[in-house]
């Protein structure tokens, strides 16, 4: 009883750890991302749109749909179904690149057919290299602090 109790309320702190770490993090590989796209948009297929309105396109379906995969992650681990919020979040981050694609067609005009769809692949591409990273970065930082947790 005991430990459940420790094991559940331990849980919920991680948790809400997850999610709170979640949001800064995703609005930096967001951003990051965006930029590595919307160089491609303006360079390579000379589109006039700004890095500002390519961004808010790109914020306006990730941002949602990140905020509420973590949403589901934190909610489905607490009660041990966490690779079922894993899920969801993948689902709704797919729907939204495919949002993003189709807003983009509208956005930059590009004269080629199908550059909305190799924009959102340079934008994918983008945030996984700088998720991965981010993710070493963080690793290594939180490392001292994960040690000293499963020691004591």
């Amino acid at each position: 009883s005991i430990f459940l109790g420790r094991f559940f309320f331990g849980a919920i702190i991680v948790a809400l750890i997850t999610l709170i770490i979640s949001i800064p993090v995703n609005i930096a590989l967001i951003y990051g991302a965006a930029y590595i796209s919307h160089w491609y948009a303006k360079e390579q297929q000379k589109s006039s749109v700004p890095l500002l309105h390519h961004a808010y396109t790109i914020a306006l379906y990730a941002a949602p749909a990140a905020l509420l995969g973590a949403l589901a992650v934190a909610i489905t681990s607490v009660i041990g179904l966490g690779f079922i919020g894993s899920l969801a979040s993948l689902a709704l981050n797919v729907y939204a690149l495919y949002l993003i694609g189709i807003a983009f067609k509208r956005l930059h005009q590009f004269t080629q057919p199908n550059q909305e769809w190799i924009t959102i692949g340079i934008y994918f591409v983008a945030y996984l290299v700088f998720g991965a990273i981010l993710g070493v970065i963080l690793g290594v930082l939180s490392a001292p602090f994960l040690f000293a947790a499963v020691i004591s």
